[in-house]
């Protein structure tokens, strides 16, 4: 039998295919997530049994994460979420996942649930939140990788925004100008706001 180069690339190709049909290409595509920490003393424990099943995603209001993170690290503002997401994608982590951040406020589900903060985790994107300033696409990938990773290490349902949940309506109006819809999570995620 006669084989030219491209037949040999070709069974080549397929031979890895076949080879290899176990990898988990969406895996292999994803690159590591990279968290970098600066606490916040600004937390407590959650209440005993209740599960992280809900993500709220807020703006920051502020030009830069070197503002969250001073803002956050002072005691005095009683204030903090477990991530900010830099205009650039980078991720700080400012609480541990099983403890809660203050960053709800006073917050009402549209399941009737109250004290979102003791069931969520609250993400802070950069962002002046005037509906103009944009979402970079480096900052929406990782929110996404964030997210994913998040569906995996809890029992995630809800990705909602601050607008959404905040008490009484209107008090809020985070994240401006974003469009979850657009974002990829897990079809068991519903997404809300």
């Amino acid at each position: 039998m006669y084989f030219t180069r491209g037949r040999i690339t070709a069974l080549v190709i397929l031979a890895l295919v076949l080879t290899f049909p176990l990898l988990d290409r969406e895996k292999m595509a994803s690159p590591p997530l990279q968290i970098f920490s600066f606490p916040s003393p600004n937390f407590d424990d959650r209440p005993p049994g209740v599960p992280v099943d809900t993500v709220v995603i807020h703006a920051t209001e502020r030009d830069s994460a070197a503002e969250v993170i001073r803002i956050f690290e002072t005691p005095q503002y009683k204030v903090s979420s477990h991530y900010t997401i830099d205009r650039d994608g980078t991720i700080l982590q400012h609480v541990k996942d099983d403890k809660r951040a203050w960053h709800a406020g006073v917050s009402l589900m549209p399941d009737g649930r109250q004290r979102v903060n003791d069931f969520s985790i609250g993400i802070e994107l950069v962002n002046k939140n005037d509906g103009v300033d944009p979402y970079p696409q480096s900052q929406l990938q990782a929110l996404t990788l964030l997210l994913n990773s998040l569906a995996q290490r809890h029992s995630i349902r809800f990705v909602v925004t601050h607008k959404l949940i905040a008490q009484p309506p209107g008090r809020k109006s985070d994240p401006a100008g974003l469009l979850l819809s657009s974002l990829k999570v897990p079809t068991s995620v519903v997404i809300l706001g």
